[in-house]
């Protein structure tokens, strides 16, 4: 897990999914105004509507949390 990180979950108009974007990130894309955040899993989300449910989580936004097994 990724100590002092502050996460926003945004879901994406393409997949549905939950993706994570750490909150640093989440407000660069909002002053951007493109609508798109770069998630943990390295895609660009395009933001889906407030109102629109996520589908799943983004398997690989959430692996990218944990920490690799020693």
């Amino acid at each position: 897990m990724l100590l002092g990180a502050a996460f926003v979950q945004v879901t994406g108009a393409e997949d549905g999914a939950a993706h994570l974007v750490a909150f640093r990130l989440y407000e660069a894309g909002l002053m951007s105004g493109a609508g798109r955040y770069a998630a943990m899993c390295g895609k660009a989300v395009l933001a889906a509507s407030m109102a629109t449910a996520p589908v799943r989580r983004c398997p690989l936004c959430r692996a990218s949390l944990s920490e690799p097994e020693s």
